[in-house]
């Protein structure tokens, strides 16, 4: 195999000496070779944009406020027996949780119809 004294362009005033062109080349790819998750591409794909647009930043606040609105609701829905429990446990009598629970059944009875029988 033949050696070269061959410049090296990607650096100044540097001259390959006694070694073959393959070995060079290998040499340049390895030290110019880019790994992937290091490039502009792959890291802007890990990286979300911002909007400046009026429309966008509204729409994503109306869409966060209407979701915190939901959960809340459903949360704040059951703070009384939440309450309730929290006090019976503490004070250690259950009689609440069963008025809670006698409550509970009242609300939820369907009336029954009145028949024209029965008067």
């Amino acid at each position: 195999m033949p050696l070269y004294i061959m410049p090296c362009l990607c650096v100044k005033n540097k001259t390959w000496v006694n070694l073959t062109q393959l070995q060079i080349q290998k040499y340049l790819i390895k030290e110019l070779l880019i790994p992937q998750n290091e490039t502009g591409r792959a890291k802007n794909k890990l990286i979300s944009r911002t909007d400046s647009r009026q429309s966008s930043v509204s729409m994503g606040i109306v869409g966060a406020a209407f979701l915190c609105g939901m959960f809340g609701l459903l949360f704040l829905s059951d703070v009384p027996y939440l309450i309730l429990h929290i006090r019976a446990t503490w004070t250690g009598r259950p009689d609440q949780r069963k008025a809670l629970k006698k409550k509970e059944k009242k609300t939820f009875q369907k009336k029954k119809p009145k028949n024209a029988s029965n008067k």
